[in-house]
């Protein structure tokens, strides 16, 4: 499974990096799996992340979990 930093997430759907930290500060998009002291996304993670903000991640860079 492919996994994404916080900063590719934000390349991947076109959202700031700190307005999707906000979103899991606010708690409106439940955080990802932290691993040391960063965020790490699942694809299911991104796609939360990306509906939360009506955007698609780019698919080139992604794949769906099945």
């Amino acid at each position: 499974m492919k996994l994404f930093s916080i900063k590719d997430v934000s390349q991947l759907i076109g959202i700031d990096e700190t307005r999707i930290h906000y979103c899991h500060r606010s708690g409106r998009v439940p955080e990802p799996q932290h691993v040391g002291n960063r965020r790490i996304y699942t694809p299911k993670d991104l796609k939360r992340v990306a509906e939360f903000f009506g955007v698609e991640a780019k698919q080139k860079e992604h794949e769906e979990e099945k």
